[in-house]
């Protein structure tokens, strides 16, 4: 995927995931899907610009929520419901700051 973003921290990601070997794609939530250097699947990325960001998603998307919360927020419903989706189905998500280094 050639290009740049207008989300300076998606931008920071790229590259990371090119000098990593990665292939990406970009099309909605998560931010990333991430392939390897023969386009094998390895898993999705959301990206986030602070620790904060990242501990706040992790813990909503895995924690249970309450009901009226889901329902007040339906960004948030649609991100945990395809985050469960893919776990359930064996895909590795990962959520990545600029301050992260990890492999899948």
């Amino acid at each position: 995927m050639k290009g740049s973003y207008t989300n300076k921290t998606e931008e920071l990601f790229r590259q990371f995931a090119i000098k990593k070997g990665w292939h990406i794609t970009k099309r909605g939530w998560p931010d990333f899907i991430v392939f390897d250097k023969n386009w094998n699947p390895l898993g999705v990325v959301e990206v986030k610009v602070k620790k904060s960001h990242k501990k706040y998603i992790e813990n909503t998307l895995i924690c249970n929520i309450s009901r009226k919360q889901l329902k007040k927020n339906k960004r948030l419903k649609y991100q945990k419901l395809i985050r469960s989706f893919l776990i359930n189905n064996g895909i590795n998500v990962k959520v990545w700051t600029p301050n992260d280094d990890f492999d899948f």
